[in-house]
């Protein structure tokens, strides 16, 4: 019996060898989540394949079912990988963006808001968008949300008070505490919170420019929510440190 097949959209998050020459290609698919598919053949380099199977590539995929790992038959792409790999700092910035994804969601999990997400965030980068502290904390925030881990942002988690006398951004807590609930948790002035705030509201088209003082804060605070929420920290995240694009 043929293996059933399927069209999807997806963009390609990693690949890694399989045999001599092909490789297995992570997929986050429109429909049907986190895809793991094998690209015969293109460990060879003139694969049909090759350009298709590159990190960061968007394109429409005819995939085959298969039991364990699924293979790609054809694809069609949508935006080339190296529109996001002559810059570093872009290079940076969508690296980072593909493996929050690919940490926060479980293959075959299906969620299309993050295929979304990620959507929109690497169109921004290759559009000439600066993959600057604004639109990695954006891009925090909105993982975060969509994985059902927003924080709150507007009154103290844990005793409900208003923020205006001082905030302490706690991740086990999920979220903004007032002095006296904030305990050991990181301090945000008000201007750091207030961009906080802002940047859970905006668009990409619309980002608040960085405080005065506290943007390393609310890097800080929002990275150590993430590897709070994943139990580990994201190997990208040395390469924007490295290129000062964490504050």
């Amino acid at each position: 019996m043929a293996a059933a097949l399927y069209k999807t959209e997806a963009i390609v998050l990693r690949g890694y060898p399989f045999g001599e020459a092909d490789r297995v290609i992570v997929l986050q698919t429109a429909e049907h989540g986190k895809v793991r598919a094998v690209a015969k053949g293109v460990a060879r380099g003139k694969s049909r394949l090759a350009a298709a199977a590159q990190p960061f590539t968007h394109g429409s995929y005819l995939l085959w079912q298969g039991r364990e790992l699924d293979g790609i038959s054809q694809a069609d792409i949508v935006r080339p990988s190296h529109l996001l790999t002559a810059d570093l700092a872009t290079l940076a910035a969508a690296a980072y963006a593909v493996e929050l994804v690919d940490s926060f969601w479980e293959d075959r999990q299906e969620a299309p808001e993050a295929f979304a997400l990620l959507r929109e965030s690497l169109d921004w980068l290759s559009g000439g968008g600066a993959p600057g502290p604004a639109f990695l904390r954006r891009l925090e925030l909105q993982v975060l949300a969509t994985a059902g881990f927003a924080p709150e942002l507007e009154a103290c988690v844990q005793c409900g008070r208003s923020l205006a006398d001082g905030a302490r951004y706690v991740p086990g807590r999920g979220g903004l505490c007032c002095p006296a609930c904030g305990g050991e948790g990181r301090l945000l002035s008000p201007a750091a919170a207030g961009w906080l705030r802002a940047l859970a509201r905006t668009g990409l088209d619309h980002l608040p420019p960085l405080p005065a003082a506290g943007a390393a804060d609310v890097a800080a605070a929002l990275y150590g929510h993430v590897t709070y929420v994943l139990g580990r920290p994201l190997r990208s995240r040395g390469m924007l440190e490295t290129l000062a694009l964490k504050p």
